[in-house]
């Protein structure tokens, strides 16, 4: 009898070893389970990451060169040299813009004329080559005008623009006031651009100063008593940003990008490249700034739908599935083999 309960106290105890095997493997099922996750959702979010840097950089760098194209033609314009049309349209050729950096739609010249030179400067354009020139929209009694002198257009929607006067409008006024007394690039809000007819397009103007000097004056006194005119790029934002995403491997498959104007209110939204008619929540998002002259710039970047099913992964599942089966499995046979043993040994006795 004696040997009896011993032989069961034995095998009760080996049972509960058993168990505790089973337990702690399905816990390191489980463990490992749950490093692969966490592992996965970190490497996906470095890819997510990568992709995010890679085409705010391209959107950084393209904005940056067109302000700096800006800049140069500005310089180049801050002595007398009295620029016709088309030793402006031979430079914006030589400099490749349009081959080298699509998205600008235009880049043109506005001069500062008052209202006492204002025939006279229109005289001088008809003796340069541009018979019908006029100043426009008529019917203005200001102290300075700021017609387009010359403008290059790269892109076929926008309209002739010479002779139109930028200060016409409140929109680009202000912000080219504030350009040539700060003496720094200035951008509008997004405004309705100037296109041919049946054209409807939104954009927003980028405006360098030039003075009557070799260098930006120092002292807003004299930037202010100096000021010449204005170099100007022209940007319909759609294209503008599709042509720079375009450029970016993979990106139209992976990224939604949203850009909004920041200002004293709430964000004004300019540019969306993903139309979420399904619904969709993103898995992933980031929230990046840019400055642009005297504009910061808020993108939110968000994964897409096929973002998400290419990095999707059922490796998670698969070794919990697969640990907890074994566990399961190696528990079963011990608790078999340990039923058998035990049978075998009532019978021995």
């Amino acid at each position: 009898m004696e040997t009896l309960n011993k032989t069961k106290t034995a095998a009760k105890k080996a049972s509960t070893m058993a168990f505790i095997a089973y337990i702690v493997l399905c816990s390191g099922a489980i463990l490992a389970s749950v490093y692969i996750h966490f592992s996965e959702k970190e490497r996906d979010e470095l890819t997510f990451a990568k992709y995010t840097s890679n085409v705010h950089q391209a959107i950084q760098g393209r904005m940056d060169y067109y302000k700096n194209a800006l800049s140069q033609t500005a310089a180049m314009l801050m002595d007398e040299r009295d620029l016709t049309a088309d030793a402006f349209h031979e430079y914006t050729n030589n400099v490749g813009i349009k081959e080298n950096y699509p998205g600008m739609t235009a880049m043109g010249y506005a001069q500062l004329v008052s209202s006492e030179n204002l025939e006279g400067f229109i005289s001088k354009m008809r003796e340069q080559g541009s018979e019908n020139f006029e100043v426009w929209p008529e019917n203005l009694n200001r102290q300075v005008y700021a017609p387009v002198k010359t403008v290059s257009p790269f892109d076929t929607i926008i309209k002739p623009l010479q002779g139109f006067d930028l200060l016409s409008e409140e929109s680009r006024a202000v912000p080219m006031l504030e350009a040539a007394i700060d003496g720094k690039p200035t951008l509008t809000k997004e405004v309705e651009l100037f296109t041919k007819e049946g054209i409807r397009a939104d954009g927003f103007n980028l405006f360098y100063p030039v003075y009557s000097s070799a260098i930006i004056p120092s002292r807003k006194e004299q930037r202010s008593l100096l000021k010449k005119g204005y170099v100007f790029g022209i940007f319909h934002t759609e294209r503008l940003f599709n042509t720079i995403l375009k450029e970016q491997t993979n990106f139209s498959r992976f990224l939604s990008v949203t850009i909004f104007f920041k200002g004293s209110g709430s964000p004004s939204k300019i540019y969306d490249s993903f139309e979420n008619k399904d619904g969709h929540q993103p898995k992933f998002q980031i929230l990046n700034e840019l400055s642009l002259a005297n504009r910061d710039i808020a993108i939110t970047y968000k994964s897409t739908p096929s973002f998400e099913q290419d990095i999707s992964s059922n490796l998670t599942w698969i070794i919990l599935l697969i640990g907890l089966t074994f566990s399961t499995l190696l528990y079963y046979l011990a608790r078999k083999v340990l039923k058998s043993r035990r049978e075998l040994q009532i019978n021995e006795r």
